[in-house]
């Protein structure tokens, strides 16, 4: 551990290296010294996102949330300066948890719009069994209108495109392919099908009517002879 800790800073692989020797000799202490020693070693390591994730899941199985949630918080404010959107994503979910546990709806309802505009279905899912049904098609509505406008990159774009064909929203896909015209591929199976879903009804009743329509003037000239 102590040659591990001792690499060069310039190793490319220095931080790697410094943040396994820190959390074996976590392990260490958890194992072989007293647990205020273990804890002080945790909170003085927490800048390495393996010893966050530990001190976060600790809190949360203990039930100290408002410590968990603080930590989540600092994680986000700490890797969004240090320019990593995949630990601040990490964080804000586990931020969430802490919202799920605590039973804070507003708050929930918040970070997964926030999560679910970041192109996260599952979290699309989350929020529309916190919404009931009358409050849910206009914040439906919103989400939709906000991954439209683009800028979040290809994981929203994604979530953007699979909405629409799930939510059957003819109306939107129809001007996403105006706009994205070498789509029109991809999606035209899945216009066709919305439109056949949506109409097909309609277009039976008329089918019907005609027919009937049609039998009916047959059997008159029929009396009629």
């Amino acid at each position: 551990m102590a040659e591990l800790e001792s690499k060069k800073k310039s190793d490319s692989h220095h931080s790697y290296f410094v943040e396994h020797a820190a959390l074996l000799r976590y392990r260490l202490i958890q194992n072989f010294d007293d647990s205020d020693i273990a804890a002080e070693f945790l909170a003085k390591n927490l800048k390495y996102p393996e010893f966050r994730r530990v001190a976060i899941s600790d809190a949360l199985a203990e039930q100290r949330y408002e410590e968990a949630l603080q930590l989540t918080e600092e994680g986000e404010r700490l890797d969004t300066r240090n320019g990593f959107p995949g630990l601040v994503n990490e964080w804000k979910k586990l931020r969430y948890e802490v919202y799920r546990l605590t039973y804070r709806i507003d708050m929930q309802r918040q970070l997964a719009e926030e999560l679910a505009l970041d192109g996260e279905y599952s979290y699309y899912q989350s929020l529309q069994e916190l919404y009931d049904t009358q409050e849910w098609p206009a914040v439906r509505d919103r989400i939709l209108t906000e991954l439209e406008k683009g800028g979040r990159g290809w994981h929203a774009h994604d979530l953007y495109t699979n909405l629409l064909i799930e939510e059957k929203e003819t109306a939107r896909l129809l001007r996403y392919v105006q706009k994205h015209h070498r789509s029109v591929s991809e999606y035209y199976p899945h216009l066709v099908l919305i439109f056949l879903t949506r109409y097909m009804p309609f277009l039976n009743s008329l089918w019907k009517r005609r027919r009937l329509t049609h039998l009916i003037a047959r059997n008159i000239k029929k009396s009629a002879k």
